[in-house]
């Protein structure tokens, strides 16, 4: 029997088992041997703190907002407030010395116990298991906990080019997210609730990009249950994620280290019930609930805005804005003048965004 089961083996799994793996005893099961990219890679200098620097790519010290008729604003700062890492080989780094078999997970039992997991090879069992499987985990579904709210994230890679990164505001192109090009990953894509294909398609066709080799991902957002009797979920299996870019992998890290804490203790301590389990839940939203509440209102007030009212933000607010803290995004209306933000949050509490 292993003290801990992870079920994935992206950001959130390898960056949790590398952290209890001296501690106790883990496997990590990973259904693909090469798995496919779901994120742009785009990370806060926090990273640095974590890993070495042969896994950045690339800093970002500005990038374009860029309005549905064009107008553009300038995201600043003036030291690198992001890095593009090197998602390939940040994977390879994160899986280096752990015990990891690429099988599928076809079923999994509570009993009195212990957990079993069942693969298409094998059978385990595990005093503790981690749902690290992403925003369809069917460790969550299994240990019967709420799904969350999903999205669909859409993107194509070619070859990479020097250049700004463009981030487009355009109801025409997501209607509650938005698009990007990174011509540093020589990408683009979009995030949106409904109708993927459809959106991607006529961004591509507005912007005249050419399609290459492309990738497809469901993106879970917002607040939910991340424990149960002998169970934990991390990651995008825990809607760990920004609401307002879908990136997680930041937050991963940060939801490893408590996890890390509270498996390590719960095996000390022979305690693998709910409300045990609960603390990791409980101080991963000390840390983030109120920033993740913040950036989910911001999003629910994009989604009612309308072009035209994404014009008169553009003109109000342009035609740059510093940026001082890229994971806590909300923070940074405070380097928005005052009053122009009192004035449209009034105008989206009364429902006036058209």
């Amino acid at each position: 029997m292993y003290d801990t089961i992870i079920i994935g083996a992206g950001v959130a799994g390898t960056c949790l088992a590398r952290q209890i793996t001296d501690e106790m005893d883990v496997l990590v099961l990973e259904k693909d041997s090469q798995p496919g990219v779901k994120d742009s890679g785009i990370v806060s200098n926090t990273f640095l703190d974590y890993f070495p620097k042969h896994l950045v790519k690339d800093s970002i010290k500005e990038m374009n907002l860029v309005s549905p008729s064009g107008k553009r604003i300038r995201i600043f700062s003036n030291e690198p407030f992001a890095l593009i890492i090197k998602r390939k080989e940040f994977s390879t780094y994160l899986k280096k010395g752990l015990n990891v078999r690429y099988q599928t997970v076809t079923d999994i039992t509570y009993e009195n116990d212990y957990v079993s997991v069942s693969t298409d090879s094998n059978t385990y069992t595990a005093k503790i298991l981690v749902g690290a499987d992403g925003a369809s985990s069917i460790v969550r579904n299994k240990a019967g906990l709420k799904p969350p709210l999903i999205y669909f994230g859409m993107m194509s890679q070619a070859e990479s080019c020097k250049g700004i990164i463009e981030v487009f505001l355009n109801k025409y192109y997501s209607p509650d997210f938005f698009a990007w090009k990174i011509p540093q990953n020589g990408e683009h894509g979009l995030i949106t609730s409904v109708r993927p294909k459809s959106y991607m398609e006529y961004f591509e066709k507005k912007e005249d990009l050419q399609r290459n080799k492309f990738y497809s991902y469901p993106i879970a957002s917002g607040i939910q249950h991340m424990v149960s009797e002998r169970t934990v979920l991390i990651g995008d299996a825990a809607s760990q994620t920004k609401p307002l870019t879908g990136g997680g992998i930041i937050f991963s890290m940060k939801a490893s280290e408590i996890a890390a804490e509270v498996i390590n203790d719960a095996i000390n301590l022979r305690r693998y019930n709910e409300m045990f389990l609960k603390s990791y839940q409980d101080q991963w939203l000390s840390q983030w609930g109120a920033e993740i509440r913040r950036q989910l209102f911001l999003r629910k007030a994009y989604r009612k805005m309308t072009n035209h009212y994404l014009e008169l933000l553009f003109k109000d607010f342009g035609p740059e804005i510093e940026i001082h803290d890229y994971d806590r995004l909300s923070k940074n209306l405070k380097s928005v003048p005052k009053l122009k933000v009192i004035k449209h949050m009034l105008r989206m509490a009364l429902g006036m965004v058209q």
